[in-house]
């Protein structure tokens, strides 16, 4: 437990130190960074985890109430320690018969109309930039435009061996952070969604990456997580 402890510190500390680092050292530059004010769903891909932190750090300069939706484990602490520094919550998403009562918060908090909830679109484990349901879902529920991000760092590490191809940025370069801004949805672009994700993928996916295809089965959480979330928790069926 105490090396656990430990490992935990030091993480966090390496983690928080490197993001001021990127912060002092970098030009971040935002574009149409108006269009996130108060109430909005707003979806990013999981490899820009990291980069995120930059996104909502300029997302609590407007004094809304934010919500990050993360994993319950080990990963799911390191973001909750970060997000909490400028403010932020997180909302730990659980596994197994928890998932139900949780996603009933979810679209009681959606509906707030002073919160920003950001969620990964193609987490919590892929296949790489295929966005989930849940977001979408989230804004119809809550009546909010959904914003997506797109963030393109000069020069970044890439861990080519995980899933979301993970990005680190490395100091002294340049970062931009497109915001796009999809309006409302509607129960029409829920029911055909395949098409309106490719809609999505087409704005959101960075020029140089091309979707990862092959393996597009969803893991157990999410296929249990779309299963609860059809219909607003009501139809239970596939939302794949």
């Amino acid at each position: 437990m105490q090396w656990q402890t430990m490992k935990h510190n030091i993480l966090n500390h390496l983690f928080g130190s490197y993001l001021k680092l990127i912060e002092r050292t970098c030009r971040i530059r935002f574009v149409n960074e108006n269009c996130v004010s108060f109430g909005h769903i707003v979806g990013f891909w999981h490899g820009d985890s990291f980069l995120m932190n930059l996104a909502l750090k300029n997302f609590a300069k407007r004094e809304a109430d934010i919500e990050v939706i993360v994993t319950a484990d080990e990963r799911g602490d390191y973001i909750e320690h970060q997000i909490k520094k400028f403010g932020a919550g997180a909302l730990r998403m659980p596994d197994g018969f928890r998932m139900k009562p949780f996603l009933k918060e979810l679209m009681r908090e959606s509906g707030k109309p002073n919160t920003i909830m950001a969620v990964s679109l193609d987490g919590p484990l892929g296949p790489r930039y295929e966005p989930k349901k849940l977001a979408f879902m989230l804004a119809e529920n809550g009546q909010k435009n959904f914003i997506g991000v797109r963030i393109e760092p000069s020069r970044a590490i890439h861990l080519r061996k995980r899933w979301d191809q993970y990005a680190i940025p490395l100091p002294f370069t340049s970062i931009t952070v497109t915001l796009h801004d999809f309006g409302m949805i509607t129960k029409q672009d829920l029911k055909e969604f395949k098409e309106y994700r490719n809609y999505v993928r087409e704005r959101l996916v960075p020029k140089e990456d091309t979707a990862e295809e092959g393996n597009t089965q969803a893991d157990t959480k999410e296929d249990l997580l779309n299963v609860c979330t059809a219909g607003s928790l009501q139809n239970v069926k596939s939302v794949i």
